[in-house]
């Protein structure tokens, strides 16, 4: 568990009567260490509170810039509760922050959405955004992939007498088996765990020589929080060090034109059998 503080960011137009509007979150776990912020996207929230007149949508996308830029200048300075209590005094301006309350949470990342859409977006509902996993399900179930892709694929690996079970599979030259997987914003420790474990199956399956299948090659379609591009990169890096290929879950089209472009029958098409 960590424990920081988070941060309201308020748009308040007129000081002396300190009405605001939320349109914002910044979050902080300095042991971590951990600082992110949201903004609202548009002016609705503003508009609900102040009227349609406040501020018009241009004039919101430019404050909104702004602050984003002053709030990423403050990553470097930001190292304690104290630092961010100096900061929301110095402000004088038509955006402010509420004070500091201390929260404790185990995934920082997902806090942060989740005080976003508590206190700044409840009343603009979201779709819910499909995992990696349901997205391959639901491409690879269509008709076209019924004689391409295989399901649930058992691998039998004879170094560790240890059979691993993959979600799917197609041939192009190598059979390569496809693992879908989330990085949720974790512990150096729980990054590395997981990572080594996709290393080490992707070399044991990389050099297995004895598969009925014939070449194997480990394929991670990894799934990361929003702003996680340094640890992608990380990953790509570590993964392919083993043989794996790998694809952040946003290049999904890219696998699945591989697909299309590259994979072979696995098995007689039932539709081209006489009678």
């Amino acid at each position: 568990m960590y424990r920081g503080f988070y941060s309201l960011i308020q748009y308040c137009p007129d000081l002396a009567r300190s009405e605001a509007a939320n349109i914002g979150v910044i979050l902080a776990f300095p042991d971590k260490p951990f600082y992110e912020f949201k903004l609202a996207k548009t002016a609705a929230r503003i508009r609900k509170f102040f009227g349609y007149d406040e501020i018009s949508a241009k004039s919101y996308e430019a404050l909104r810039d702004a602050t984003t830029t002053k709030l990423h200048h403050l990553r470097s300075e930001i190292k304690t509760l104290d630092d961010l209590v100096r900061f929301i005094k110095s402000r004088a301006n038509e955006i402010q922050l509420s004070e500091p309350r201390l929260i404790v949470t185990k995934d920082p990342w997902q806090e942060l959405e989740d005080l976003f859409d508590r206190l700044v977006d409840k009343e603009q509902p979201k779709p819910r955004r499909k995992g990696v996993r349901e997205s391959l399900d639901e491409e690879l179930k269509k008709p076209e992939y019924r004689n391409l892709v295989d399901r649930q694929v058992d691998v039998l690996v004879p170094k560790m007498a240890v059979s691993i079970t993959i979600p799917y599979g197609f041939q192009n030259g190598r059979y390569n088996l496809i693992q879908p997987a989330t990085f949720p914003y974790e512990s150096g420790a729980d990054f590395m765990s997981r990572t080594g474990r996709f290393r080490f199956e992707s070399e044991l399956l990389y050099e297995e020589k004895q598969s009925p299948r014939g070449p194997m090659q480990l394929v991670v379609v990894g799934e990361f929080p929003d702003g996680g591009e340094d640890m992608a990169l990380r990953v790509k890096r570590m993964l392919e060090e083993k043989h794996a290929k790998f694809y952040r879950a946003e290049e999904l089209p890219r696998l699945i034109q591989e697909i299309r472009r590259t994979a072979k029958p696995l098995r007689p098409d039932d539709s081209l059998l006489p009678g």
